[in-house]
């Protein structure tokens, strides 16, 4: 009987500080989340408002989106490209398309640049790379022939889903990032998405930081109202210094994503239903 003890208790001992022992080559990188260029080489500044289709002064019919993709067209093939949005109120009946990396999207601030969508039942801002078709062998999220697109900035203003009525059938997101690496989002506030106000898929080294999210159209179940979702092996991204008001869920991470840091973010009112809460 005491063998038996003895034999029991060494095997606990043994499992315990096998335990505490993991490979190296297991363990997850969470060293330098976010992006990590250092420096960005600023080539070229245009001024939205020098293209006859832009309109700050809150004329709900304004063709903006128009005026946006003309300036991606005009950005500069080497090095980044910063689109500047002066004070004022823009309306949008279409989403901003950004397929081409090193464009900088930047407003006067949130309380002074505002961008507002209307009738539209797709995402209002996509940062879209090419997904390729090879299998990766190492974990991540691009496959091996992938072209992600790189260098993409939201900066400094307020993204608001301003539709008239009831958003029936609209799935739409705030900003969507799809095989993008090395992005950014910082200093916006993001007024009530249909869904999500960011979603990240295929990502790796985003940073999200210094901002308001706030309310969604619908904040039930079936995966609407949250704030920044993280998923589909997005890895090594920054979440930090935001804030996230009347949502579902603050923050997801789900579908394989990993090495993602969150850090110093603050969620209140938060909107879940009683039954997924079981009370």
């Amino acid at each position: 009987m005491k063998k038996m003890i003895l034999i029991v208790l060494f095997m606990s001992i043994v499992g315990i500080i096998y335990a505490d022992f993991f490979l190296n080559n297991r363990k997850g990188d969470w060293q330098n989340p976010g992006i990590t260029i250092n420096t960005i080489g600023v080539t070229k500044i245009i001024n939205l408002l020098d293209y006859p289709d832009a309109n700050n002064t809150g004329l709900i019919t304004a063709d903006n989106h128009l005026a946006v993709q003309a300036a991606i067209e005009d950005r500069e093939l080497y090095g980044i490209t910063i689109i500047e949005f002066p004070a004022g109120e823009y309306w949008f009946n279409a989403p901003i398309d950004i397929s081409n990396s090193n464009i900088v999207l930047s407003g006067e601030g949130s309380t002074n640049t505002i961008l507002k969508w209307n009738q539209i039942s797709d995402n209002c801002i996509n940062v879209s790379g090419i997904p390729g078709s090879d299998l990766n062998q190492d974990g991540g999220p691009f496959n091996e022939d992938a072209e992600p697109i790189y260098n993409v900035g939201i900066e400094n203003m307020t993204l608001d889903f301003a539709l008239e009525g009831t958003p029936s059938g609209y799935t739409g997101n705030i900003i969507n990032l799809y095989f993008a690496k090395d992005c950014w989002i910082r200093g916006i506030e993001s007024i009530k998405p249909v869904r999500h106000h960011i979603l990240l898929r295929y990502c790796e080294n985003i940073t999200v930081s210094g901002s308001y999210f706030h309310g969604a159209w619908d904040v039930g179940p079936n995966g609407f109202g949250y704030g920044v979702q993280v998923m589909l092996y997005t890895r090594k991204c920054l979440i930090e210094n935001n804030i996230f008001s009347g949502l579902r869920h603050a923050m997801t991470l789900n579908d394989g994503a990993n090495n993602n840091v969150f850090s110093y973010n603050y969620s209140r009112n938060v909107n879940c239903s009683p039954e997924y809460l079981y009370v």
